[in-house]
C-alpha cells in the first residue's frame, strides 16, 4: 500500500491503543507502532498522530493522568524511533523546503513532495476562483500538467477538493459535519469512554486530509466508524434517562 494511508493506519492504531482502557495490555505494542509510523515516512500521518494525541488529551476525563501514564510512552518511543531512523528519513521529516537540492542536483528528501503539493494547491485555487459557488461537479476534478507529473484528480487537500467540486457550500457542509460530530462527541465524552478516541481519530484523519488524499484506501473509515460506535453506546443510556 501507499505510505500515507499506511501511516494514517499506524497513527490511528496508536490513538486507539492509548485511548481505550480495555486495550491497555496492548500498550507494549506502542514502540512497534511508533517505529512503523516513522518508517512509512509520511509526514502527514506524523502530524495527524500529534493532532489526535492533543485532542485525546483535551477530551480525556483526567488529562493529567493520561499524560503521565501514557503520553510519556509515546514521546519516548517517538524520540527513540527518530534517533534510529536512517539519515535520509530524518532529513525527510525535518525538511520543509520545496526547493532544496542535494549535491547531485536532485531534490532533497521530501522537497519534491512539497513542490507538488504547492502546485496542487495553486491549481485547485484557480478552479475554485472560476467556479466558487457551483464547483465543477463531484468526481470531475482534474488539474495539473502531465508533462511535469503534476496532473491529479485530487488536490491533496480535502477542503479544497470539496470547494472545487461543489463550491463553497459543499466545503462549508463538510466542515460543519466534522465540527458537529466532534461537538457531539464532546458531550458524549462524559459517559462514553470511546467518544474521545473517536474524536481524536476523526480529527487526526481530517488533519492528514489537509495535506494528502482523504477519500482513499478506506483511510477515513475508522474515524467515522468510531463516531457511530460512540453514538451507539450512548443510545441505550439516553433511552433509559427518558421519562
Amino acid at each position: 500500500m501507499q505510505q500515507n494511508p499506511v501511516g494514517q493506519m499506524m497513527a490511528n492504531a496508536i490513538l486507539v491503543v492509548v485511548g481505550v482502557r480495555a486495550l491497555r495490555p496492548l500498550i507494549i505494542c506502542l514502540p512497534v507502532l511508533v517505529v512503523g509510523l516513522f518508517l512509512t515516512q509520511s509526514r502527514g500521518a506524523l502530524v495527524a498522530a500529534a493532532v489526535g494525541f492533543v485532542v485525546l488529551t483535551v477530551m480525556s476525563a483526567r488529562p493529567g493522568g493520561f499524560l503521565a501514564r501514557r503520553g510519556l510512552w509515546i514521546v519516548l518511543a517517538a524520540l527513540l524511533a527518530f534517533s534510529l531512523m536512517p539519515t535520509s528519513i530524518q532529513d525527510r521529516f525535518t525538511n520543509f523546503s520545496s526547493t532544496s537540492i542535494d549535491l547531485s542536483g536532485n531534490y532533497a528528501p521530501g522537497s519534491y513532495a512539497l513542490y507538488t503539493r504547492h502546485r496542487y494547491i495553486s491549481d485547485a485555487e484557480q478552479i475554485i476562483d472560476a467556479h466558487p459557488w457551483t464547483g465543477i461537479g463531484v468526481g470531475n476534478y482534474l488539474a495539473g500538467d502531465p508533462s511535469n507529473l503534476t496532473q491529479t484528480t485530487d488536490p491533496h487537500d480535502v477542503i479544497l477538493l470539496q470547494a472545487a467540486e461543489g463550491g463553497y457550500g459543499l466545503a462549508a457542509l463538510f466542515v460543519l459535519l466534522v465540527l458537529g460530530s466532534v461537538l457531539a462527541l464532546r458531550r458524549l465524552g462524559r459517559t462514553v469512554e470511546l467518544a474521545p478516541v473517536a474524536a481524536a481519530v476523526l480529527l487526526a484523519t481530517v488533519a492528514h486530509g489537509l495535506v494528502d488524499v482523504y477519500w482513499v484506501r478506506g483511510t477515513p473509515v475508522l474515524g467515522w466508524l468510531l463516531v457511530g460506535m460512540a453514538c451507539g453506546l450512548a443510545w441505550p443510556s439516553r433511552r433509559e434517562a427518558e421519562p
